[in-house]
């Protein structure tokens, strides 16, 4: 069976049983209870499966306290022993109240279990997280943005992909940062393996589920992961993507370096499943330091970066990526925009007059350099120079000499081989 970090499909089975705590439905309950006392005929006859010293669980769960997963997974492994296959873990997990942890004082209500980033929303959030958001070493996400667009987004997707979110640090109008509530956080780390702490030092990958999704879905994640982290170099013509990770003293070797940022080397896997290159990765600056959280400890500091620059490239980057961020997005088509038809890079007007040549014979049977001239938008003689080269690297045959004509001439008419 795959995984969730695979699948993107968070069952209430695959969290750490001992950390997190939930209540259920109060009629569910009241059921669960009735089937117990039906079983044994009260509830301290119980105690023999938990131990006597456990009895304090029981009247948590009777009380419509919070309980252990570990403890409602006991109860329902002897309830379906006894036959009550209705408090199977899968039916338990349709009538969940709230989730939450031990001692987190925020809550989730009625989570949608189970829970699947394999939508927009999922998209967006893994995301947030991953760029400009994070988990603290309480395992209480956060995400921060400036614009309120950006953070209202990925609460909106929080609540779509887990259910009721009613703590105030959830509120976008609140501040600049945004937080959630600790059993988030643990979702996030022990299915998605998402680190905690300083992400410098956590070097986090894309999940494996991410690279399953559709097209559609992969440009939502990349449109994310660009508005926070990216920024677009109009003058250079390039948008850019930096990232910053840590490597211990012992652990540093320079040739291995290159491959040490996962998330920009997903990012590039990500970029080329749309078909949409971009250039290799680069170290914008590196340097040693000794304090690690105010602690002394001896790392290399490393800054990561790659860009996406030619014109082909960042025309597809927009049309199937973009950005949400109106002054990335008004950038990018400045930057567009600024292209003229004679600025290509080495050997791109070559590509497009085959590509333009195609389209021509699928058309007409054959094309000529007056055809040709219209559609690459050329001067005649450069033209010329285009298929002379075209034929001499053998892409493109004659089909018919020149014919004199008058004071002029039928031109050449050529096929593709």
């Amino acid at each position: 069976m795959n995984s969730c970090y695979e699948t993107g499909i968070v069952h209430l089975w695959n969290l750490p049983e001992n950390i997190v705590l939930v209540g259920l439905k109060k009629g569910y309950k009241l059921s669960m209870l009735r089937a117990i006392r039906k079983s044994f005929g009260k509830l301290e006859n119980l105690t023999d499966n938990f131990g006597k010293n456990r009895l304090h669980l029981l009247y948590n769960f009777k009380n419509n306290q919070k309980v252990k997963l570990s403890f409602l997974w006991k109860v329902s492994d002897i309830l379906c022993k006894k036959g009550f296959k209705e408090f199977a873990k899968v039916k338990i997990e349709r009538d969940i109240e709230f989730m939450g942890t031990k001692r987190g004082n925020t809550y989730l209500f009625n989570p949608k279990l189970p829970f699947d980033f394999n939508s927009e929303a999922g998209a967006y959030f893994i995301a947030a997280i991953l760029f400009d958001g994070g988990i603290d070493r309480q395992y209480k996400p956060h995400y921060g943005n400036v614009p309120f667009k950006q953070r209202k987004r990925i609460v909106d997707s929080a609540m779509e992909v887990f259910g009721e979110l009613k703590n105030r640090e959830s509120n976008p109008n609140r501040g600049y940062m945004v937080r959630f509530p600790k059993c988030i956080g643990i979702v996030l780390n022990y299915c998605f393996k998402i680190g905690i702490g300083n992400k410098m030092y956590s070097n986090n990958k894309v999940p494996a589920f991410v690279f399953n999704y559709p097209k559609e879905l992969k440009s939502v994640f990349l449109r994310q992961a660009y508005d926070d982290e990216g920024n677009v170099a109009i003058k250079k013509k390039m948008i850019n993507i930096v990232g910053v990770t840590a490597v211990k003293k012992e652990e540093y070797k320079l040739e291995n370096t290159m491959n040490k940022y996962n998330l920009l080397n997903d990012i590039k896997k990500l970029l080329l499943d749309l078909e949409i290159g971009s250039n290799p990765i680069r170290i914008s600056q590196r340097f040693y330091y000794n304090k690690q959280y105010s602690k002394k400890g001896d790392y290399y500091r490393h800054s990561f970066r790659f860009s996406i620059s030619d014109r082909k490239n960042l025309k597809k980057f927009n049309d199937v990526v973009g950005f949400n961020l109106e002054y990335k997005k008004t950038n990018l088509q400045k930057m567009l925009s600024s292209y003229k038809e004679w600025q290509l890079r080495k050997g791109e007007i070559h590509k497009i007059a085959l590509e333009k040549a195609k389209e021509l014979q699928d058309r007409f049977g054959y094309f000529d350099n007056v055809m040709l001239t219209k559609e690459i938008k050329r001067m005649y003689r450069q033209t010329v120079r285009i298929t002379d080269k075209m034929l001499e690297d053998g892409k493109i045959k004659v089909l018919e000499n020149a014919v004199p004509i008058g004071k002029g001439w039928i031109p050449r008419k050529f096929i593709l081989k």
